[in-house]
């Protein structure tokens, strides 16, 4: 099953799951919905047969658009784009039928069809539909087009959206458990030229059985992906956030405002997420410190014996007596720098607070800040400089406000955050101290199953019917050294002088060292 929107094809009826060899959950009526508008959409892929459809909307005045087919299921949302083009063509497709009856199987309707929708063996034309199927499939379209959310991050895997996975699940979940959803006004189709038709709330509790079951089934099938749902029942548990999920968050400026703005999230995780970013902030901050002073300290034998120069080492703490005329000998990258300290006061009792102590409180006080700052960025970045143009020209002829999760996913985040950085070296002052450093790490996990789909077509690769008694740790070397061809020669173009001294010295020697070619 490639379909990236699973939670689609299960509520459809088309994802099932089986108990003993026999279907726990099928739903034969969703399917014959599904297979007559396939069917009505291969109908009308062929040229003549679309000419006649655009002909009898012009008389109409509607504008036809082209019935998508659902063949290209790996990372969108296929099935979405099935339902959405046949609706939006609804009173052309209504008409079309009622001047050319024979187009149908006037002795089928939609929820007597049970045959393949892809079988040559269907009838003369595509089911009788009803108002009531019409209805059902718009019903079907405005549930599919929530769970459409899950092929987003699919699309746009090599970009750094790893906090905006949560978000979408998090999302989803509110909509399919909210009390109202929104489905196409097919009364404004007439007059809609934007590729997103208007959309009008309808009660949940208005809805057919078969909308009903329908919503119900995508709920299931999204709560036993994302919140640990393992019945066959609806239960509304929450959806379950790791702490690195948390983390991603609170690092991704697009998220920042969805959380503080939102219901998405409870407050206790939302401090947790704040706390957990304190933290990792912290340890990052420390280990940045400890590189900077990894320098060698000697204190002169002339001025403290043995006892108070082992007391005196970096990030311990002491208690001792400074006398005058103290110097320090500072030994960094190999050369000597010697520091005079000036004339200390005689015989005075001197406590030292723990150095790795004062370096936390500041970084928890360089934290509060950059954070404040960091929850302001998304306000005073120009997010149109950092989409691609296509979205730029979508947005300014629909004359729109950006939306966070459809138009800013494919944004040039790492450009953003390469701009940041750029700034924040010419001030005086960081304004966010470590935090684009954190986001450009965090967020550069993969978020989708597309990469571990590679992963194992490359294991194919390596293990042939000629190769097949491999040893699973040679596999595993082989299958790493394969997807990481491309980083390997970048850094060998680009490193090679570094990598040598980092692999080992003596490559220029032969049998010693390692040599790039």
């Amino acid at each position: 099953m490639h379909d990236a929107d699973k939670i689609g094809s299960s509520a459809l009826g088309l994802l099932v799951r089986t108990k003993l060899k026999k279907l726990v959950n099928a739903c034969p009526l969703a399917v014959a919905v599904y297979n007559c508008i396939h069917k009505m959409a291969a109908s009308f892929s062929y040229a003549k047969r679309f000419e006649s459809l655009r002909k009898v909307g012009e008389g109409i005045g509607y504008k036809v658009t082209k019935l998508e087919l659902d063949l290209n299921n790996t990372c969108v949302a296929a099935k979405h784009n099935l339902f959405l083009s046949v609706i939006k063509n609804t009173p052309p497709l209504k008409s079309y039928f009622i001047a050319n009856p024979q187009a149908q199987d006037s002795e089928k309707r939609a929820d007597e069809w049970e045959g393949d929708a892809t079988s040559k063996e269907e009838g003369k034309g595509v089911a009788k539909m009803l108002d009531t199927d019409w209805e059902h499939a718009r019903e079907i379209e405005g549930i599919l087009d929530i769970s459409r959310y899950t092929t987003k991050l699919a699309q746009f895997e090599q970009h750094p959206n790893r906090g905006m996975g949560p978000v979408y699940r998090l999302k989803l979940l509110s909509a399919f458990r909210d009390p109202t959803i929104k489905l196409v006004d097919t009364s404004k189709l007439k007059n809609n030229t934007s590729p997103r038709p208007l959309r009008t709330p309808v009660k949940v509790e208005d809805l057919s059985e078969l909308g009903k079951t329908v919503l119900n089934r995508a709920k299931l099938e999204a709560e036993r992906r994302f919140c640990g749902n393992k019945t066959e029942e609806v239960t509304g548990n929450p959806v379950e956030v790791s702490n690195e999920d948390l983390l991603c968050m609170v690092l991704d400026p697009r998220c920042v405002p969805l959380l503080h703005s939102s219901k998405l999230l409870k407050d206790t995780d939302k401090k947790r997420a704040e706390k957990l970013l304190k933290e990792e902030y912290i340890a990052v901050g420390l280990e940045v410190w400890k590189g900077r002073e990894s320098a060698t300290v000697v204190v002169s034998d002339d001025a403290v014996d043995g006892k108070d120069a082992a007391k005196g080492q970096t990030g311990k703490k002491s208690s001792g007596t400074v006398t005058s005329g103290l110097s320090m000998v500072l030994m960094f990258e190999g050369e000597a720098m010697e520091f005079d300290l000036g004339p200390g006061e005689e015989e005075k009792e001197v406590e030292c607070e723990d150095d790795e102590t004062l370096e936390r409180k500041r970084l928890e006080g360089e934290f509060e800040e950059a954070y404040v700052n960091w929850k302001g960025l998304i306000r005073k970045t120009k997010w149109i400089d950092y989409m691609l143009e296509q979205k730029k020209r979508e947005i300014q002829e629909e004359q729109r406000a950006i939306d966070i999760l459809e138009d800013l996913v494919d944004a040039q985040m790492m450009l953003l955050f390469k701009q940041i950085v750029t700034d924040e070296q010419i001030r005086h002052k960081k304004l966010y101290g470590l935090l684009p450093l954190l986001a450009s790490c965090h967020l550069r996990a993969l978020n989708s199953e597309s990469f571990c789909k590679r992963v194992i077509s490359c294991a194919n690769n390596v293990v042939t019917k000629l190769h097949t008694r491999l040893a699973p740790d040679l596999i595993e070397k082989l299958v790493v050294l394969r997807m990481n061809k491309g980083f390997m020669e970048y850094m060998r173009q680009r490193y090679a002088d570094e990598l040598v001294l980092a692999l080992g010295k003596g490559a220029d020697k032969p049998g010693k060292g390692i040599v790039l070619t």
